[in-house]
């Protein structure tokens, strides 16, 4: 998977439990797993975007709800990028650390990836 690399979007501990969780969350938080697996056996690249609000809000870094989902496998390897707005990209080191790594496509997934 030479120039390739995955991106999980906003899994959250906010997003996966409670009342409000996301729909077949387990499903797919086991998709995920599943990909991510298969990226890393390809040493592709895995990135773990965590959106979060200022220390008052209800994704602060470090609460429960800011948290990855007990069940998301994440590995040493992979990176963390932190935002504090719906893009993925905007003001954060993600489109430098893809064209670092040589990233020329990604495989995007996560909750409410579409933004």
């Amino acid at each position: 998977m030479s120039g390739v690399a995955v991106i999980v979007i906003d899994v959250q501990q906010m997003f996966f439990s409670g009342p409000s969780a996301a729909y077949r969350g387990d499903e797919v938080i086991e998709g995920i797993n599943r990909l991510t697996a298969a990226a890393r056996k390809a040493h592709a690249p895995v990135f773990f975007v965590q959106h979060e609000s200022d220390a008052s809000g209800p994704l602060a870094r470090g609460s429960d709800a800011w948290q990855l989902p007990a069940g998301l496998h994440r590995e040493p390897t992979d990176m963390s990028i932190y935002k504090n707005v719906g893009d993925s990209f905007h003001e954060t080191p993600l489109a430098q650390e893809l064209r670092d790594q040589g990233i020329d496509s990604v495989v995007i997934c996560g909750y409410a990836s579409e933004f």
